[in-house]
């Protein structure tokens, strides 16, 4: 907003920070009402006016993180297998012909099925010294993904696939010893969009392969530095404010979290 809008707008300075637009963009992406315009920005591109479309899937993820430290405050007093119970109960909810739980996220998969996947992450958690993620397991869910590749199941069963394959992988102990000391993953994904259509108005349309291993190559730089200055000060505030507060409420550290 203060340094990409002033550089990349079609209006002048005074406009830009005149407009209520501008600064209502940042109190309404805070409060998760999911703004993506800023004046001037980007009207001439292929995808116009979107200065970052990946911020459309926070309100949902924050509603995950909600609904699970509302589970975890009413159930975190009973033995943890109890967790199971909703989290199945939002999984199951996701196989219905016409969801109960969460029937206002509409028909789009790429949302309706946001909260069944973070669910199966935390079903893995949860179970995860009963229950390990191996070939066998994998090899299971991809033959019942092909039984069913036909059903109205065929989405859900591609994601529970795709998700144990990449725990399998993952939790390889070579690959494990190659982890980065920082973890860019999350910004990367924020930057994306924005530098993809900012090269867009700069360059215009170009070899795809090109465009996105530029704006990969950005991304990541501008990624690593918000993951030292912004990211890891945060956690560290996040891991502070939690352990002051395990004093106050023995519920946490009586259920290990």
């Amino acid at each position: 907003i203060l340094l990409f809008g002033p550089l990349l707008s079609s209006v002048n300075l005074r406009e830009y920070f005149a407009n209520r637009d501008t600064f209502g963009y940042i109190y309404n992406n805070l409060i998760f009402d999911t703004r993506y315009y800023l004046p001037g920005l980007f009207a001439s591109n292929p995808y116009p006016h979107a200065v970052n479309g990946s911020l459309w899937s926070l309100k949902y993820e924050m509603g995950c993180y909600i609904f699970l430290l509302a589970t975890f405050l009413l159930m975190g007093r009973f033995n943890k297998y109890y967790l199971n119970i909703p989290i199945v109960l939002v999984i199951a909810d996701a196989m219905l012909e016409t969801p109960v739980l969460f029937a206002f996220l509409g028909t789009n998969p790429d949302i309706s099925l946001l909260p069944m996947s973070f669910a199966l992450g935390c079903l893995l958690a949860v179970n995860a010294d009963i229950f390990s993620v191996n070939m066998y397991t994998l090899a299971g869910a991809a033959l019942l993904l092909f039984v069913f590749l036909k059903g109205p199941y065929a989405q859900i069963l591609l994601t529970i696939t795709f998700c144990l394959l990449i725990i399998c992988i993952s939790s390889r102990k070579w690959l494990i010893k190659l982890r980065p000391k920082y973890d860019i993953s999350y910004g990367i994904y924020l930057w994306g969009f924005l530098i993809q259509q900012t090269m867009v108005f700069y360059t215009g349309t170009i070899y795809v392969g090109l465009h996105c291993l530029s704006a990969l190559a950005i991304s990541v730089v501008l990624a690593l530095l918000t993951n030292i200055y912004l990211e890891k000060p945060f956690i560290r505030l996040g891991k502070n404010a939690f352990n002051a507060l395990k004093t106050k409420m023995p519920l946490l550290t009586k259920s290990g979290i």
